[in-house]
């Protein structure tokens, strides 16, 4: 084969190369134009996400309760705090018909789904549960997990906690479903016992003066900061040792604050925050 022909080969082999590159960067442009068109579109839906979910934590600031009753022989302090991507808290604080008990609700989830299944129901039969006699917690815990369930929902999904106290007799009785973390100190000793760690079968305290309660949901003891280090339930058990039992509950309540914001270094949690603080006065008047 001569040169010439050789020449004449290798020049239909490279116009035929050109032709393939020239296809190619067609088709480049195509699939650029197409990722340009799909970014867009999620973009947008992401921002509709981000608007709905905006309105959701919005919604619920308003439904968890920022005010509660004064009631005699105790003392509260509360604080809810919306996460950033993920909301479930709720916590409350309610007297019965009677006016001689009243109860602690705490609950916690993944999403907003089974909160607002919870708050249906209390705006159902919550005023009511104690007409009559208010429900013990466990009868009050298993009728909210039947009703979450009656709703094909898995109730393992929601973290529950009911507290029921008589103003009467200050006998405190309480149901604890899931990973709600629940404390009791002891006015005299100052010893702090989490509710799990009880005698099976003990669901009842008698309050004695300067005794307290904490309540916390998962979103603060598992809150995590930019280093992947979870908050724990260590610094709130420290507070609790350190925080004199005369000392006021907003004062245990803003330590323990102060100690997250440290821990997340100023950063808004990912999922809700709730704590609930509650003290027995030191003058007890029980009646029989």
């Amino acid at each position: 084969m001569d040169s010439d022909t050789k020449i004449a080969i290798l020049e239909q082999d490279l116009s035929k190369l050109k032709k393939e590159l020239l296809e190619r960067e067609q088709d480049l442009r195509t699939y650029k134009g197409e990722v340009k068109r799909l970014n867009i579109a999620v973009s947008k839906i992401l921002m509709g996400f981000d608007k709905d979910l905006s309105l959701a934590r919005n919604i619920f600031s308003y439904l968890v309760p920022t005010q509660f009753p004064h009631i005699s022989g105790f003392h509260f302090s509360t604080k809810f705090t919306s996460g950033m991507r993920f909301n479930g808290d709720y916590l409350d604080v309610f007297e019965h018909r009677d006016r001689f008990k009243f109860n602690l609700i705490m609950s916690s989830s993944s999403g907003p789904t089974l909160t607002a299944l919870l708050i249906a129901f209390l705006l159902k039969h919550g005023r009511d549960l104690g007409s009559g006699g208010a429900p013990l917690p466990n009868d009050f815990v298993g009728r909210v997990l039947a009703e979450i369930e009656d709703k094909n929902e898995k109730s393992s999904d929601i973290q529950l906690a009911c507290f029921l106290i008589d103003k009467k007799t200050y006998e405190l009785s309480y149901e604890v479903h899931g990973s709600v973390f629940c404390f009791f100190q002891d006015g005299e000793t100052q010893k702090v016992s989490d509710f799990k760690d009880f005698s099976a079968g003990k669901d009842k305290i008698i309050l004695k003066p300067y005794d307290r309660i904490l309540m916390a949901s998962m979103g603060l003891v598992s809150a995590q900061n930019s280093r992947g280090v979870v908050f724990s339930s260590t610094p709130i058990l420290e507070s609790m040792a350190a925080m004199p039992l005369t000392q006021s509950v907003h004062d245990l309540r803003n330590d323990i604050f102060h100690k997250l914001d440290q821990h997340l270094e100023g950063r808004r949690p990912l999922q809700d925050v709730s704590l609930i603080v509650m003290s027995v006065e030191n003058n007890i008047i029980k009646l029989v």
